[in-house]
């Protein structure tokens, strides 16, 4: 095992249950490790957890540095894998390189966690008073951070250890909300003549829905709805369950659809032409999609075909991707929207729904109104039901921040480079707190972790290291 602290902190992480909504346990393990090292420690309602630790010798009287990280992580698992939630993530690491076999690995947020808690249990470093603040529920809308009492931080200045790219501070970011369209169920007895077929579509890279939105991946609930017009336009196709994400803020690898059909080998033809058509749309970004037809078992019961085409219209209509590009910001994603979870299927009785569910994100208040406007209107016009939840603010870049000064300085020093300076499309709980504490000075930094949200999300152990390097000599120096 390897002697670098944090990184055998965040492997005990791993091992500890704590998917969006389920932080219980890794909030009780946060309070075992203050214990342990004779730290005061708080826990609210909403499993936020903060942990305080004097500032070192002679350093005691200088004002508290606020360290912030998440604890929980989307818990996402490759359809081939046979792991189960609440069990230890099967670890490999390999190539300079951790991840885990299968399964989303959590380093987004788990590795600021153990920083910080490596920071917190070290006797021999110098730094100011720190309070260590780590918040539940950030994947689902940042829901611990709108719960936090805003008496629980004496310090002004936060650095947020959230990011993804080694060398790049964050100092602004967009805000979001999730949307949850709701549709009634409505089935009817299956024709006898119709023969039952599964189809997929899969083979999509999938992703982080902000951080990735400008990277042109293909949306598999977006595709399949495509497909699935086509197959009842031109086949009579009905569809009995329709299944895809899992998921709001990660694009959609892979979705799938019970269909009954009266010639299921004009339904295989139509899916290699669709597969053909998807692979050249998505040349360069997802060149490996696939739309695949097997036979399956009958079901008794299909969607009415006005309730199918209800629900068409809504998966074909809803703004998926990237919707603006910043004017100000070169390349910049200023608005998008994810669809990241359908779930339909006839096991549904009242009052359960067929539900679709998208994150919202922009850096533009405005935008974010414009699209919650679009869905609303669209989910009325369906008869479907909508309702909002988890939004957050945008955090906005402010001309000068004296924590962004010092730690570019220390990373100039340390590395002989320039940092870059970004702001991201993504929702980083900044904002919350720059709206609670508007004298907060407020920074994000991180070690490179790559296709977070993913079965392949991998975390560079070697920029673990450098930030580690610069984050201990920021504290001695701030």
């Amino acid at each position: 095992m390897s002697a670098f602290r944090p990184l055998e902190i965040f492997k005990e992480l791993t091992a500890v249950p704590r998917d969006s909504g389920d932080e219980g346990a890794v909030a009780a393990y946060l309070l075992g490790f203050a214990a342990k090292n004779g730290l005061e420690a708080l826990r609210d309602g909403a499993n936020n957890v903060l942990i305080r630790k004097k500032g070192s010798a002679g350093r005691e009287s200088e004002p508290a540095l606020i360290l912030q990280s998440h604890t929980d992580m989307v818990y996402f698992k490759d359809e081939a894998s046979a792991h189960r939630y609440g069990e230890p993530l099967p670890i490999v690491e390999a190539d300079g390189f951790l991840r885990s076999d299968g399964t989303s690995l959590g380093a987004d947020n788990g590795a600021g966690c153990a920083y910080v808690l490596a920071l917190l249990e070290s006797d021999g470093l110098s730094h100011p008073p720190l309070e260590a603040l780590f918040t539940a529920g950030e994947e689902i809308g940042m829901l611990g951070a709108a719960a936090l009492d805003p008496a629980w931080l004496t310090g002004r200045r936060m650095l947020n250890l959230d990011s993804e790219k080694e060398g790049a501070f964050i100092l602004g970011c967009a805000g979001g909300v999730t949307a949850i369209i709701r549709l009634a169920p409505e089935f009817e007895k299956a024709p006898e003549e119709l023969a039952a077929c599964k189809v997929g579509v899969g083979g999509l890279k999938g992703g982080h829905s902000g951080l990735d939105a400008n990277e042109g991946r293909g949306n598999a609930i977006r595709l399949l709805s495509r497909f699935l017009f086509t197959a009842w336009e031109t086949l009579g196709a009905r569809a009995a369950e329709i299944q895809g994400g899992g998921k709001v803020n990660a694009i959609p690898s892979h979705a799938e659809a019970i269909v009954l059909i009266r010639d299921p080998e004009a339904l295989r033809k139509l899916a290699d032409r669709c597969q053909a058509v998807f692979r050249e749309e998505l040349s360069g970004a997802d060149d490996d999609v696939t739309v695949t037809v097997s036979p399956c078992a009958g079901t008794a019961d299909v969607l009415t075909e006005k309730c199918f085409h209800r629900l068409l219209f809504l998966l074909m209509n809803i703004p998926d991707g990237v919707q603006g590009m910043s004017r100000k910001l070169d390349g910049f994603v200023e608005t998008s929207n994810n669809i990241g979870i359908l779930t339909a299927s006839p096991e549904f009785t009242s009052p359960a729904f067929i539900e679709i569910g998208c994150a919202l994100r922009s850096s533009k208040v405005s935008q974010k109104e414009f699209m919650r406007n679009q869905l609303s209107l669209l989910a009325g016009l369906a008869e479907a039901g909508m309702r909002f939840e988890g939004d957050y603010p945008a955090w906005d870049c402010v001309p000068y921040s004296p924590l962004q000064e010092k730690a570019s300085e220390v990373y100039r020093k340390l590395y002989g480079a320039e940092p870059e300076l970004m702001v991201l499309h993504a929702g980083l709980e900044c904002g919350y707190f720059q709206s609670l504490y508007p004298d907060m000075d407020l920074l994000s930094a991180g070690p490179n972790l790559f296709e977070v949200h993913t079965p392949r999300e991998r975390l560079d152990i070697v920029s673990m290291e450098r930030v580690w390097n610069w984050l201990t000599e920021l504290l001695r120096e701030i």
